[in-house]
């Protein structure tokens, strides 16, 4: 069961320091779009639907390599996520619930879930809903991190929330064949390089919500927890696997 509350807090807590702390770098967030604009293959004459897009982050970096011709619609269900969106992009946002808005969803060529798909509860009417949306030959991208891949330097409790709400790729894969769509899938491993401070800063400030929906004790213990772990450490080095599963609709 998705805890809609929780996510709600989350975002709307952490709107301002989004891109602060999930930007990671230029480089990650390069490597990760080139994939999403190689597997989409990405035209200037596509239609993009970024489903979930939250503060532009990809949205952006996408226009940086393919002129779209028409702007990239972006769906968030959070205006203070939205509030970060460039005014001048070409980039119309939409403040929507993902499944609401594909209901009546206008026709696209390509769609963009970059992790947001674990967050939804109802992924088969979703599915569905897009099946429609998109002309025959149309894409749907659905990239998030690997549950069964999951190696970032957190507490024990909150490395457990990660593998049990992370989306199964081979389950997003049987939902979208489900759909109609001819899905596949495939992986991207980041090798990460973080001054320790800050990966304990951004730790506190609960930047995924596997962290932020864990209470005030089990945080503090976390935090204590890999203080210890982490003693002497000046840079923590560590991989970030993201499935990227492909619906193609024939």
């Amino acid at each position: 069961m998705i805890d809609n509350e929780a996510i709600k807090s989350h975002y709307e807590n952490l709107a301002d320091k989004y891109d602060e702390f999930l930007y990671w770098s230029p480089d990650f967030v390069g490597k990760l779009t080139d994939r999403i604009v190689e597997l989409l293959r990405l035209e200037p004459r596509d239609r993009l639907l970024d489903l979930g897009g939250g503060t532009g982050m990809y949205s952006l970096a996408i226009l940086d390599r393919v002129a779209l011709e028409k702007p990239i619609t972006l769906v968030d269900p959070f205006p203070q996520m939205l509030e970060h969106v460039p005014k001048q992009a070409p980039v119309e946002t939409v403040c929507a619930d993902a499944v609401e808005y594909s209901k009546a969803a206008p026709r696209f060529t390509k769609v963009l879930m970059k992790e947001a798909v674990h967050h939804v509860e109802h992924k088969r009417e979703l599915f569905a809903n897009l099946h429609r949306a998109l002309e025959p030959g149309g894409r749907v991208l659905l990239v998030h991190v690997d549950p069964t891949a999951v190696a970032y330097p957190l507490f024990e409790a909150a490395l457990e929330n990660a593998r049990n709400t992370f989306a199964d790729p081979d389950e997003m894969v049987a939902l979208l064949e489900d759909a109609g769509f001819k899905a596949e899938k495939s992986q991207l491993v980041y090798q990460h390089e973080v001054p320790t401070d800050h990966y304990h800063r951004m730790v506190e400030t609960g930047y995924m919500s596997i962290i932020s929906n864990l209470d005030d004790r089990q945080l503090k213990a976390g935090l204590e927890e890999m203080r210890e772990s982490h003693a002497g450490l000046n840079t923590l080095r560590f991989p970030e696997t993201f499935s990227y599963v492909l619906g193609v609709k024939p």
